[in-house]
């Protein structure tokens, strides 16, 4: 999509957060427009995806003229072991939360612990954009990081087809973030990580 190629070709943060502004609100008329559960779902996930990297595009990306207004490019680089290191324990700081919450057995339930995952969720991958890896790996965390927001975008998809009673539009979001999930895993392990998606 726009927003994934304003990142992989290097445009600067501003670019990539006036495409983001333009997706989200274009996503957000449409939600407004149409009244198909599954159309909907899929504006509701474009809007929120739009607004997380609006937010984080000048944190994490280049100004564009060689400089760099970005907190990750300020601090210490991290070794390949530093970096996986405090990238776990992200994950296993999240993961505690997680189930901290309980397993919901109904739509409803499912929904409501959503609402409390998500804000969390893009925190802390807001979080593993702000670590700095060695330069060989940052090909590869690009790409980590373009997995895991798939991942947390599919999970927004069951919180809003949780939150219409939609099983179906839950069980297509689920499968697609289980996807994501296992891409994301396959990346964690390549980075060297024992507890991101493992």
């Amino acid at each position: 999509m726009a927003l994934a190629v304003a990142v992989d070709l290097g445009w600067p943060w501003w670019v990539t957060t006036i495409i983001a502004v333009v997706v989200a609100v274009t996503a957000l008329l449409g939600f407004f427009v149409t009244r198909h559960s599954l159309a909907r779902g899929v504006l509701a996930t474009l809007a929120v995806q739009g607004v997380v990297l609006a937010a984080v595009a000048p944190v994490l990306m280049d100004n564009g003229d060689g400089g760099s207004m970005s907190a990750m490019q300020r601090t210490a680089q991290l070794t390949r072991a530093e970096f996986s290191r405090r990238a776990d324990a992200n994950c296993a700081r999240m993961i505690a939360f997680d189930a901290s919450l309980g397993n919901p057995t109904t739509l409803r339930g499912t929904a409501e612990e959503l609402d409390q995952i998500m804000p969390a969720f893009w925190d802390a991958w807001m979080q593993q954009g702000l670590l700095r890896p060695p330069p060989v790996e940052r090909p590869l965390v690009r790409q980590w990081m373009s997995a895991m927001k798939s991942y947390g975008s599919s999970l927004e998809g069951v919180r809003y087809a949780a939150k219409e009673g939609d099983e179906e539009g839950v069980s297509v979001a689920n499968a697609l973030a289980g996807r994501h999930a296992q891409e994301s895993g396959r990346l964690s392990s390549e980075l060297g990580m024992n507890v991101c998606f493992r």
